[in-house]
């Protein structure tokens, strides 16, 4: 059976963009990403943890992950999103939508995203 297992909201501080004021200063992250994995609903039914993709992996991953540093939000998608995949061969696909709140941009802007499917 395909489970679609999601963490959203993961808000970080990172030091991710391609101004040198954005790579000095830092700035706020969200982190949203989908997996969807095959899992055995008769091993579900178990109600263990390792029947099912734990997802404070996920977690850790995009914490760990943001605390490196590079100018594109494509690029760091693309990194915690294989990241993830890596994990498990349960997983089929993972999406990523990381956004940036308050990017330096001209006027007021809630954030700027990038989203990926891997």
């Amino acid at each position: 059976m395909e489970v679609t297992i999601r963490v959203e909201q993961i808000k970080v501080f990172a030091y991710i963009g391609v101004y040198h004021e954005e790579k000095i200063l830092g700035s706020y992250f969200m982190v949203d990403v989908e997996v969807k994995a095959n899992l055995s609903e008769t091993e579900l039914l178990t109600d263990e943890l390792s029947a099912t993709y734990n997802y404070e992996w996920i977690a850790d991953i995009v914490q760990n992950e943001m605390k490196i540093s590079c100018a594109l939000l494509e690029k760091k998608a693309i990194e915690i999103a294989r990241k993830i995949i890596n994990t498990d061969n349960r997983l089929n696909n993972v999406r990523i939508k990381l956004s940036k709140l308050q990017p330096p941009l001209k006027g007021e802007i809630g954030s700027t995203s990038v989203e990926i499917l891997i």
